[in-house]
């Protein structure tokens, strides 16, 4: 009888073992700061208090809380509850937004020296201050003066002139490497002729930082 009795019990703290691992497993999913992937100009945070979560936009100071429905996190908003789901590659979708956790972002993860083909390097630097990206280029065939740079459809826009045209480089790391990343290149002469260099990006592989 007292065989059964601790039998039984022992059952049921492996069963509350293993759930209790399976809401954490859950739970950090979620929790974090998150910044949209598209343009990375829109940050959440998610924390959990007791059952529930709190989704916050730090950008506008609206907040929405949800909680754990079926293994899913489902919020309020204004348009009825909404579900937040996290997919393989690790992106969180609200609605028809996704977002990457800030760690993994363009603004956070691409900083440092890159190198490209041992012909081109990147010296990367983001100011959380003013929001802005600091590069220099350093290309043993010509010097290059940088235009302008942005974040777009995830990618770092890098727009540069020289002494013989304007040309554009994108650039991305590989979040489940950071030390290799992904450049394209497009580059068009002044002295006529069409773009050249355009397609598919090539790898490029970090130095330092």
């Amino acid at each position: 009888m007292k065989s059964q009795i601790f039998s039984h019990l022992a059952l049921f703290l492996l069963f509350n073992y293993i759930l209790c691992s399976c809401n954490q497993s859950i739970d950090s999913k979620y929790i974090g700061s998150w910044i949209d992937s598209n343009t990375e100009t829109i940050n959440i945070r998610i924390e959990k208090s007791g059952d529930i979560f709190l989704v916050a936009y730090e950008n506008s100071n609206k907040s929405y809380a949800g909680k754990i429905v079926d293994g899913i996190l489902e919020i309020s908003g204004e348009l009825g509850n909404i579900r937040v789901i996290v997919s393989e590659e690790g992106e969180l979708i609200i609605g028809g937004d996704s977002f990457i956790k800030k760690e993994n972002s363009l603004k956070y993860g691409l900083p440092g020296k890159w190198v490209k083909d041992e012909i081109i390097e990147f010296d990367i630097q983001y100011s959380d201050i003013n929001d802005q990206f600091v590069i220099k280029i350093k290309n043993f065939d010509r010097n290059t003066i940088i235009t302008k740079c942005y974040i777009e459809k995830g990618w770092l826009q890098v727009f540069y002139e020289d002494e013989s045209g304007t040309g554009n480089y994108w650039l991305k790391q590989d979040f489940k490497n950071q030390n290799k990343g992904l450049c394209g290149h497009s580059y068009e002469s002044k002295y006529g002729g069409n773009a050249v260099g355009g397609g598919m990006a090539g790898e490029m592989k970090r130095i330092s930082g």
